[in-house]
C-alpha cells in the first residue's frame, strides 16, 4: 500500500510550527495561533492555502491588508502557486515559511535549521561561467570602496583584493552566510550576527582560490525605511567581509526597485558594470 502523501507549511522560524496542509482543503492562515504571529500588521486571514497533493503544488491567496510575498513575488489580493521547498512570508520579508511535501516527486532538500551547509553553499554553482582560461586574470582592486547608485536605491561595497571574473560565487546574506547571534529573527543590533556554518568561511576561500568572484546579493529595506542607519549598515558588512577573510563585492537593494530580488537589477549591474572603480 503506497504511502499518503503529507503536505506541511514549516516555519523557518521555530521548528515547533508545522501546519499540516490538508489535500484540496481551504486553510485560511496569518496572525493565529497555528502560526503563532501576533504581529497586527498581519490579518488574522492574511492568506488562503489549498494544497494539491496529485501536482504538489499549494495555491496561496492572498487576503489581508498588507501584502505578503511568494518566492520573493509580492502578494496584493493576488493568487501565487508555491511548490515543495518553496517561501512564503505572511509580511514581506517577515515570518517565513516553507511548503514541503512528506513524499514530493523530487528527493526532499533540508530546509532552514533543517537545511544543510552543503545546499547552502553549493547553491552559488548556478550562478557560475566558466571562465575562458586563454585570458591572463585582471588586476585586484587595489582599496575597499562604497559606491551610491540612483539616490541610495542600491549601494555596493567593493572589498581590497575583488577582481574581475566570468566565474561567479553569488549568495544571499541573511540565513545564509550569516545568521542572529540572538537567536532572534531580526537582529537587535549591527552586531548582532555570526557566521551561518562552520563551512562557510573554507567554502569562499575555496571558490575565492579557483577564481571565482564572490558576491553577495542583499535586500535591506529598512533602510529605506529609516529602521537601519546605512552608516551602521556599512559598517556591519565591512565587519562581516573582514571576518570572511576573502575578497568579496556586496550589493544591497534598499528599496522596492529594479534592484530588489527577485528583480534582475543587482546581477545586470554586476554583469555590466566594471568592477572596481578606484584604478590599483
Amino acid at each position: 500500500m503506497p504511502i499518503q502523501k503529507k503536505c506541511f507549511l514549516k516555519s523557518m522560524e521555530d521548528n515547533d510550527i508545522k501546519i499540516h496542509l490538508q489535500d484540496k482543503i481551504e486553510i485560511p492562515l496569518g496572525r493565529c495561533p497555528e502560526t503563532n504571529i501576533k504581529d497586527k500588521r498581519c490579518s488574522r486571514n492574511q492568506v488562503l492555502l489549498t494544497a494539491d497533493y496529485s501536482s504538489e503544488m499549494v495555491n496561496v491567496k492572498h487576503l489581508g491588508g498588507n501584502p505578503s510575498s511568494a518566492n520573493g513575488i509580492i502578494l496584493r489580493n493576488d493568487s501565487h502557486i508555491l511548490k515543495h521547498n518553496d517561501l512564503l512570508e505572511f509580511l514581506i520579508g517577515e515570518y517565513k515559511f516553507i511548503v514541503e511535501f512528506e513524499t514530493p516527486l523530487v528527493k526532499p532538500e533540508k530546509r532552514k535549521n533543517e537545511i544543510s551547509e552543503e545546499n547552502k553553499m553549493s547553491g552559488a554553482k548556478r550562478f557560475c561561467k566558466e571562465e575562458d582560461k586563454s585570458l591572463p586574470l585582471p588586476p585586484p582592486c587595489g582599496k575597499s570602496t562604497w559606491e551610491r547608485i540612483e539616490d541610495g536605491k542600491l549601494y555596493i561595497f567593493t572589498s581590497a583584493g575583488v577582481r574581475s571574473s566570468s566565474k561567479i560565487a553569488a549568495y544571499d546574506l541573511d540565513g545564509t552566510l550569516i545568521l542572529t547571534k540572538s537567536g532572534r529573527v531580526f537582529p537587535k543590533d549591527n552586531d548582532d550576527w555570526k557566521l551561518a556554518f562552520g563551512s562557510v568561511k573554507p567554502k569562499l576561500s575555496k571558490f575565492a582560490g579557483d577564481g571565482y568572484k564572490i558576491v553577495i546579493l542583499t535586500n535591506q529595506a529598512g533602510i529605506s525605511r529609516g529602521k537601519t542607519n546605512i552608516n551602521e549598515f556599512k559598517t556591519k558588512i565591512e565587519n562581516i567581509v573582514r571576518d570572511l577573510n576573502v575578497p568579496v563585492q556586496v550589493f544591497i537593494a534598499t528599496t522596492t526597485s529594479i534592484y530588489r530580488k527577485p528583480a534582475p537589477g543587482m546581477w545586470t549591474f554586476l554583469e555590466t558594470k566594471i568592477v572596481c572603480w578606484l584604478s590599483t
